[in-house]
């Protein structure tokens, strides 16, 4: 089989090797797209998403098979275990990728239940759930800016980068222990609300104040309708902060996508 393929192509190559090896590179790949938002998120069909990996990792493959090492294995249960290794790794890629999305998602439901307007839901299509009017915004723009400067281009040129990190072929040895990756990506999971109450401080302080302010309102004149006046101050002064404040919202943005490929490959080098 080996000799009729390599006629065919006029190259000598080993086809059992290259299939595997392919395989290795589809698992890492394939759980990382299905959970990147910028790609789709759940837009983009699940076939669709699988082409697109087997595009790049026809790509990639170049780049690894020449600096595979070490060789991959010959027995069949030590492959399938190479196989769930970079499917964790994949998984773990795409999680990474997805949490500045989800940074902003939660902080938009937050600033939207500051100023009351936590019961207007609509359905956001990439994530397939109900969310907030500033939480699908902030998802959807945090996209614009991920896609517009670049991001995608620079993220898959890291995806190729992981592979020289971490060798498909290569075990996961854990060098400074299993406890310092749990705590750093726990550390960053942890961060959801940290980076929550920044992106969301403005509209935040200025709901709390206009609590405050309604709040005496109504020990001096307990008479006034204070209840209905401020909910419509608060839904409409809470959009103007907000608006006001997105220059100092893409500022944070960026910095999120900038760190996005540095947690990356802190992470990989834990193991």
């Amino acid at each position: 089989m080996d000799e009729l393929f390599n006629k065919i192509l006029g190259v000598d190559v080993n086809l059992q090797e290259t299939i595997q090896l392919y395989a290795l590179l589809l698992a890492r790949i394939t759980p990382t797209l299905f959970q990147t938002p910028f790609l789709g998120g759940n837009l983009v069909q699940g076939t669709a998403k699988i082409g697109i990996s087997m595009v790049l990792v026809f790509f990639f493959y170049p780049l690894v098979y020449s600096t595979v090492d070490p060789p991959l294995p010959p027995e069949f249960g030590l492959y399938i275990l190479l196989l769930l290794k970079e499917f964790f790794i994949g998984f773990v890629l795409g999680f990474l990728a997805s949490l500045p999305f989800y940074y902003v998602t939660a902080a938009g439901n937050n600033m939207d239940m500051a100023r009351g307007a936590s019961m207007g839901m609509m359905q956001n299509p990439g994530v397939s759930e109900q969310v907030t009017f500033l939480s699908n915004f902030m998802y959807w723009f945090m996209i614009f800016l991920f896609l517009a400067s670049g991001g995608h281009r620079v993220y898959i040129r890291g995806l190729a980068q992981t592979f020289i990190i971490v060798p498909p072929t290569g075990w996961l040895e854990f060098g400074v222990g299993f406890t310092p990756f749990v705590e750093r990506v726990v550390r960053l999971t942890a961060d959801t609300f940290v980076v929550m109450l920044q992106l969301g401080a403005p509209v935040l302080i200025v709901m709390f104040v206009t609590d405050v302010v309604f709040g005496l309102f109504n020990r001096i004149a307990s008479q006034m309708q204070v209840g209905e006046m401020s909910m419509i101050l608060k839904l409409l002064l809470g959009l103007w902060i907000f608006f006001l404040s997105i220059p100092v919202l893409v500022r944070v943005m960026y910095q999120l996508l900038d760190g996005m490929l540095d947690n990356i490959v802190g992470i990989l080098s834990l193991v």
